[in-house]
């Protein structure tokens, strides 16, 4: 019996141990990154309007960062940015939980964030220097209060042309990526 309890909690302590090298999670200034993920395929983006967000750039990449919020912290558009070798890209859009993006004036921003969701913020950056790798190193920024904070490496996994990643698919221990990109 003893025998067979031991065999148990080591083929548990595997397990754990396979999951954690394959799910992780970065710190950040907001809270917790659970996906980062580039893609050429472009997510619905309900009133998006380029007046808003001008692009000078025509070979488009689209990022999301999956994360799940300090508590009651306020999130906007404005607060972050990607910056990719001296350029900084916006976020254009944010959703809670597996909700459209929605680029609207009164959508860019969430007053009191919950622990319990999840929140995405797209960005679209330009693919002449982003989407060539398997995995890229991209830099986020915290522009509020002001640009002059230190930017964080965050490792993006290219998906290529397919989708990103449903937020209910992704699990609370997050999908950063550590190893190989998922296929």
């Amino acid at each position: 019996m003893r025998i067979h309890k031991i065999a148990v909690l080591a083929a548990l302590m595997m397990l754990q141990a396979a999951t954690a090298v394959n799910a992780a999670r970065l710190p950040f200034r907001g809270g917790e990154i659970l996906a980062a993920e580039v893609s050429s395929k472009r997510p619905a983006i309900a009133n998006f309007d380029p007046i808003d967000f001008p692009e000078t750039f025509s070979n488009k990449r689209y990022a999301v960062l999956v994360i799940k919020a300090a508590p009651d912290r306020g999130l906007s558009i404005y607060d972050y940015e990607l910056e990719i070798l001296g350029v900084g890209y916006p976020c254009v859009a944010i959703r809670m939980d597996n909700a459209e993006f929605d680029a609207a004036p009164d959508k860019r921003e969430i007053a009191r964030t919950s622990p319990y969701r999840t929140y995405t913020m797209l960005f679209i950056v330009n693919g002449g220097f982003v989407g060539l790798q398997p995995r890229e190193m991209l830099s986020l920024r915290c522009v509020a209060p002001s640009k002059g904070r230190s930017l964080q490496p965050v490792p993006f996994v290219n998906l290529g042309d397919r989708a990103f990643t449903p937020p209910p698919d992704i699990p609370s221990d997050g999908i950063m990526a550590l190893g190989e990109p998922r296929r």
